[in-house]
């Protein structure tokens, strides 16, 4: 802290990390450290996940008025140079009229903003401390945002440039999430249409997933190669060697619930189960083809005359009973699945990737 204000001056501390539930402690934790600090600074607990959907422009200096404050007071480093069409920047660093350069004004200050991984939320916020900037700074020379009630509150009058705007912001999020997680930002949505989307949500889910495999499964190896590139501190002797199969412990789990499945699908219960999530799936299935069959024969018949083979009951009865058995398949083959990925979460500790650095 004191090296960050030595170096940058006033230091605006915003942490986004949830007030309830798990993520509490740990923010009471942080509060606590702060508070401890000799360091002057501003501190801002802005619970992201719950405040950001009651945000508006009308709340935005109310709910945030110590970063917003810390916003203005900070102000923004800007200088002034001589429009000469023949001394102008395409010289680069040869330009002639360095000189005449004249600093106007200096940043007095910087945001430190933080969630669990610094990665989803603080992006999201970040972008909305980067566009307020950038509505002061485009407003000292006379170029005006619109001003909106939702997230980002702030907007370019040309659609091109707010969506480019966006799009930077997004892809900084991905660059970096990608490095530290293996996986896309979260809650891109937010950042590209200012609201949580369903197909956002579903992004997330895939990033999450995607994240959670890295984790458990492939960390552990990349870790190896870090501590090799940098020449960390690692317990092993002269020679050593990678373990290149980083699967045994998922390959033994994997073994273990196939026996466990097999066993325990000669019971009565799980029988049972898995009978009613087939005979669910494949009635359901056949209820709908069946009344939706004739609507699309007529269609056919009406538009592709030529083309369709003429209409016979027992093939499109067998059609329909193949698809419905498939869907059955499909159905109980995802429980089974779902029972799998459980499986694997609760022996997470034994297939989880820990270094492999090992003597030889």
């Amino acid at each position: 802290m004191n090296k960050l204000r030595n170096l940058y001056g006033n230091i605006s501390i915003t942490n986004l990390i949830n007030k309830n539930y798990g993520e509490k402690y740990l923010g009471q934790c942080f509060e606590k450290c702060l508070k401890g600090c000799n360091v002057e600074h501003n501190f801002t607990w802005f619970d992201f996940n719950v405040e950001l959907n009651k945000l508006n422009i009308g709340t935005l200096h109310n709910s945030l008025k110590t970063v917003m404050d810390d916003l203005n007071n900070f102000e923004y480093f800007y200088f002034s140079i001589s429009n000469n069409v023949t001394n102008n920047l395409f010289y680069g660093d040869s330009f002639p009229s360095w000189s005449t350069i004249k600093t106007q004004n200096y940043q007095k200050g910087i945001f430190r903003v933080n969630c669990i991984d610094c990665l989803d939320r603080t992006n999201v916020f970040q972008s909305l401390l980067a566009k307020c900037v950038l509505y002061l700074q485009l407003k000292k020379i006379n170029i005006n945002l619109y001003e909106q009630k939702k997230f980002p509150f702030y907007v370019f009058k040309n659609y091109y440039d707010e969506i480019l705007y966006r799009k930077i912001w997004i892809n900084n999020a991905n660059a970096i999430s990608i490095i530290y997680s293996g996986a896309g930002a979260l809650k891109n949505d937010i950042t590209q249409n200012g609201k949580r989307t369903i197909n956002g949500i579903i992004q997330d889910l895939c990033h999450i997933i995607q994240r959670y495999i890295n984790n458990n499964f492939i960390d552990g190896y990349n870790n190896d190669c870090i501590n090799l590139v940098i020449n960390e501190s690692v317990n092993y002797s002269n020679t050593f060697h990678l373990h290149k199969n980083k699967y045994n412990q998922l390959a033994k789990v994997l073994f273990e619930f196939l026996i466990i499945f097999s066993t325990s699908v000669c019971t009565n219960p799980v029988q049972k189960l898995l009978k009613g999530i087939y005979l669910f799936s494949h009635n359901i299935s056949y209820s709908m083809i069946s009344k939706s069959i004739h609507y699309v024969m007529l269609f056919l018949r009406s538009n592709f005359p030529r083309i369709l083979l003429s209409y016979q009951q027992p093939k499109y009865l067998f059609m329909m009973s193949t698809l419905a058995k498939a869907s059955g398949i499909i159905s109980t083959s995802f429980v089974v699945l779902i029972f799998f990925f459980i499986y694997v979460f609760i022996q997470k500790r034994r297939v989880i990737s820990s270094p492999k650095l090992a003597t030889s």
